[in-house]
């Protein structure tokens, strides 16, 4: 064996075909039930007989009038894209489960494992701790996540996880050092039946609940005397409390001035360019420090996006449908082109066209120039001014380290297709909306090709120039 590899040994795996079977098996010592396997599979470890659960119809999310009932082997993936659960939660479910290593991880990490496992680094555990949520245990019932967060592991089974539709608006937040790293720090805060709720995560340790219990949020008199699990929650409260500002000041907003239709697209690295496609074919490469956000369906007549920081668009063609970019300072209307946008605090405006040509227009007091192929305006002393571009190699930086989060495969060959118009990476229909994290660094297409191959287990072959991925 390698020197840091891990090894589990099984040596009997069962498929039990009833609650009963399975309940019963796991009292055995060396019994283990298994879900996704993704940590159990990281330790040394002899497993005497692995319990499978796959075919107990366990793998579902039911939606009822006053809550949910989320299966203990439905996957991360499966609560990532429920509607009614993140129509429920304001989207702070999604927000909690969407950096968690890459979208093949989340197809099959389980709610289960990851509620049983109990954590310190889990966002699951953050995000449902303030809500209304409950265990229910084969032998031991139905009990309230804060109470079972804190209990002892046993050789009991998980069955489901119950949430609740207690009306309350929800929040997440976390800290990483990269996007898809453990949290640094984790937050989850509710305001449920007017009282405010604080969950931490990743302090370290397992994640906490802190209850307003002073009455600081809800205007309530203060109480003179204070819960133990209050004053242990005050260290956790403190480190959280920038975390707790933001998502109370999100919270008492909530539905006022927000959109629910705006999609955000952050790139958080300097590393590596974010690479994103719109639903119009329209290709955003966010660099470092940068946001975009944009609807999930643009509307009959115009296509409008929000851009924080640095950017490369090139923007799919269509001439009855003008494409808007809306920075702090200024407004910027393509038709179909490429170009580069610098719109952060730390320099000038600037816009530099690789090919087509962009309206730009202060919105203070309506200057606008048109900008050409070749072509850079900067806003310098409030005013736009053109000139020649001085370095075109700018574009290229922008695809020597691309990283794609979750994106289709089909729009990634696409990107890549752009850039490499020699060889063309090629798939078939029904491989087109698989889902892919995955960073290249100045690969070739051969490389690039192998590399998704491993990912997604999928076979190529090569005819010219052309690359087919396939099953």
């Amino acid at each position: 064996m390698l020197k840091g590899a891990f090894m589990v040994t099984i040596q009997n795996y069962v498929r039990a075909q009833s609650i009963d079977e399975a309940y019963e098996l796991n009292q055995k010592k060396g019994s283990c039930i298994i879900g996704g396997m993704l940590w159990t599979k990281m330790q040394d470890r002899l497993i005497q007989t692995a319990i499978d659960m796959c075919d107990l119809g366990l793998d579902k999310i039911e939606e009822k009038d006053d809550e949910f009932i989320i299966g203990a082997m439905a996957s991360l993936r499966q609560i990532e894209l429920h509607d009614g659960l993140n129509k429920y939660t304001h989207g702070a479910v999604c927000e909690a489960v969407k950096d968690i290593v890459g979208v093949q991880f989340r197809n099959l990490a389980t709610i289960g494992g990851s509620i049983w496992g109990r954590f310190g680094f889990s966002d699951i555990l953050t995000v449902f701790l303030a809500m209304d949520a409950f265990v229910e245990l084969y032998n031991g019932g139905m009990i309230p996540l804060r109470e079972f967060v804190n209990m002892k592991q046993d050789r009991d089974v998980i069955v489901h996880l119950i949430i609740r539709k207690t009306p309350g608006v929800f929040a997440y937040a976390s800290v990483r050092n990269q996007r898809t790293d453990f949290p640094v720090i984790a937050c989850s805060a509710s305001c449920v039946d007017g009282e405010y709720r604080l969950a931490v995560g990743a302090r370290p340790g397992r994640a906490m609940l802190v209850l307003d219990e002073e009455g600081l949020l809800s205007g309530r008199p203060a109480s003179p005397f204070r819960s133990p699990a209050w004053k242990r929650g005050v260290a956790a409260a403190a480190v959280a409390l920038l975390c707790l500002l933001v998502s109370v000041t999100y919270l008492n907003r909530s539905g006022q001035d927000t959109d629910p239709n705006l999609l955000t697209r952050q790139n958080s690295e300097t590393a590596t360019t974010l690479v994103t496609t719109l639903e119009d074919g329209s290709v955003v490469y966010l660099a470092g420090n940068t946001s975009l956000k944009f609807p999930e369906h643009f509307s009959s007549d115009r296509r409008e996006v929000s851009l924080q920081g640095n950017a490369l668009f090139d923007v799919a063609g269509n001439h009855k449908r003008p494409f808007i970019i809306e920075t702090e300072d200024t407004r910027i209307e393509v038709l179909g082109t490429a170009f580069n946008v610098k719109s952060n605090d730390s320099s000038p405006f600037e816009l530099s066209v690789q090919r087509g040509e962009v309206k730009v227009t202060l919105k203070k007091d309506g200057q606008n120039i048109h900008v050409k192929a070749g072509e850079t305006v900067t806003r310098l002393s409030r005013r736009l001014q053109l000139s020649m571009t001085p370095d075109p190699a700018l574009f290229d930086r922008y695809t020597k380290r691309i990283r794609f989060k979750d994106e289709k495969l089909g729009n990634i060959l696409r990107v890549i297709n752009l850039q490499n118009p020699d060889i063309q990476l090629e798939t078939t229909p029904e491989l087109w909306n698989r889902t892919l994290t995955v960073t290249f660094s100045n690969d070739t297409p051969e490389a690039m090709a192998e590399l998704i191959c491993l990912a997604l287990d999928l076979k190529k072959t090569r005819q010219d120039n052309m690359i087919l991925l396939f099953n």
